[in-house]
């Protein structure tokens, strides 16, 4: 989970860089999961259900990466993040329009 997470905000982070010229924010404006969705929905790049998507995963992410195990203990509720992150990357991908 958390590789597909790491891969996830770097794909974020390559995406805001190809759409810089609408998204002005500086680098350390843009060091959070959270900054990121902010500023590709401001640029109406991501939708709002986007945008709101990335924030909870984040916040999966987050569990895990401090071992929150509590917190990322249920099963559907993982397998539905990264679903939902592939479906993503291949929505918002190199090559997409």
């Amino acid at each position: 989970m958390l590789s597909a997470a790491h891969s996830f905000r770097k794909h974020a982070a390559s995406v805001n860089s190809e759409h810089g010229a609408k998204c002005r924010k500086t680098y350390a404006d843009l060091l959070s999961l959270e900054n990121y969705s902010q500023t590709l929905r401001e640029a109406d790049f991501i939708t709002k259900q986007d945008a709101k998507d990335l924030t909870s995963w984040g916040g999966i992410r987050n569990h895990a990466a401090h071992g929150e195990w509590d917190e990322v203990s249920d099963k559907k509720r993982v397998s539905l993040m990264l679903e939902g992150v592939n479906l993503f990357m291949r929505k918002y991908g190199a090559g997409s329009s």
